[in-house]
């Protein structure tokens, strides 16, 4: 039997932009442009600003993570777009707006982000 190799960990940053994945931010950008006010669109701008976070974009991921709290979405949205616009703000550097935000979860003890908040 043949050992099992582990597989490399790549950061995505280290890989170029596939086609799909630019196929992908265009179609939610074209979303939240067309319909900027509609409530259903916090769960675009989270989408994509998880999208743009995890290639290091954080200044945009940041920007579309307060425009989706600003269209107030679900308790458990809110909670998800907190925890990832702390990370954010942390990896940006701003630790004081961070721990803002994960406090923010933090205090409601049944949400289902509590652990990403502590």
């Amino acid at each position: 039997m043949l050992p099992t190799l582990p597989l490399p960990t790549v950061a995505l940053t280290a890989i170029p932009v596939q086609a799909a994945e630019t196929s992908a931010r265009n179609q939610y950008q074209a979303l939240i442009q067309a319909f900027p006010d509609v409530v259903i669109n916090a769960d675009a701008r989270f989408e994509l600003a998880e999208m743009l976070s995890e290639r290091g974009e954080h200044d945009n991921a940041i920007k579309l993570l307060r425009e989706a709290l600003d269209k107030e979405p679900n308790p458990e949205l809110t909670d998800k777009v907190r925890v990832r616009l702390g990370a954010s703000l942390q990896a940006k550097g701003d630790t004081k707006a961070a721990l803002a935000q994960f406090q923010l979860v933090a205090q409601n003890p049944k949400s289902t982000q509590l652990g990403h908040a502590l």
